[in-house]
């Protein structure tokens, strides 16, 4: 009997597609972006199906409690004749417990799909991308680099409606957090710049430095703990800086109609392999999921 041909599908490429722009996802985040009109146990059987070809690796801590996907060389391959123009080659994580927390904080609420007039480009898309290929509302400049940009209206400026995503989970110099001051101040138009950092004491040392290179004070700086991220996602406060008191999903939901219900923002830090469906899933609870490290 001649073996049948394995074939991916327009789902497959929307995973691939997905697991490139974000790098590292969860089963449960790709079943929502990728595989929603599956089972969540058909969409982690086709991520079995794609990781035997090579389209897609799974890797997760020692224990493997921690479980996610990236892109394999296969699915790399697959994709590269889907882009309209040429990309700066790779796709691999350089940090892959950041790049998870990068993924899942950036992606939150928006995970079951972007509001109307709303949008995202993300930290690889920054990177491989080239400038003149950037959309008109994001900075064209590779001057600084954020962990990814989010626009809360599409039709405004944006000095009103772009915010940038910095995940900082380890301490730069001095001199780096000035010049990052100096950036958002001086080189580009900005609504809001979210940091989301391990502690007070790094928010008041990254503050510190923000405002000797800043010509505004560092005023459209906003602080989250990460503490309190993994406890609420995008219902955390923000403890200092701009909007101060508010909380997230109320600077980029745009809509409350889903307020009270359970977060979409947990199927990002569901790190089960196969989340079958459960009262209580295991969500990424710490900065170090044990992702990064060699074994």
């Amino acid at each position: 009997m001649k073996k049948r041909q394995f074939k991916i599908n327009a789902e497959d490429m929307n995973c691939l597609w997905m697991l490139w722009r974000w790098k590292l996802l969860s089963t449960s985040a790709i079943h929502q972006l990728a595989y929603n009109k599956r089972s969540v146990y058909g969409c982690y059987v086709r991520l079995l199906d794609l990781e035997g070809k090579d389209f897609v690796i799974s890797t997760g801590s020692w224990d493997m409690k921690t479980v996610v996907w990236h892109l394999g060389e296969a699915g790399y391959k697959a994709l590269l004749t889907q882009f309209r123009s040429p990309i700066e080659n790779g796709f691999r994580s350089e940090n892959k417990d950041h790049d998870f927390w990068v993924s899942a904080i950036h992606l939150g609420e928006w995970i079951s799909g972007t509001p109307d007039d709303c949008a995202n480009f993300t930290e690889q898309e920054l990177r491989k991308i080239s400038l003149n290929d950037y959309p008109k509302w994001v900075p064209h400049t590779k001057e600084h680099r954020p962990d990814g940009w989010w626009k809360i209206g599409l039709g405004k400026h944006n000095k009103e409606s772009l915010i940038a995503l910095e995940v900082e989970l380890s301490k730069k110099s001095p001199q780096d957090y000035s010049d990052v001051g100096a950036f958002y101040s001086n080189v580009i138009d900005v609504s809001q710049v979210i940091w989301v950092v391990r502690s007070e004491s790094s928010k008041n040392y990254i503050l510190n430095h923000l405002k000797k290179g800043s010509s505004t004070q560092a005023s459209e700086h906003s602080f989250v703990l990460l503490d309190h991220y993994i406890m609420s996602q995008w219902q955390s406060q923000i403890i200092d800086g701009k909007h101060q008191g508010k909380k997230l999903i109320e600077i980029l939901k745009i809509s409350k109609q889903n307020e009270g219900k359970t977060l979409c923002a947990n199927f990002a830090l569901d790190v089960r392999k196969y989340p079958m469906i459960s009262r209580s899933p295991i969500l990424a609870s710490k900065a170090d999921l044990g992702l990064s490290r060699q074994y």
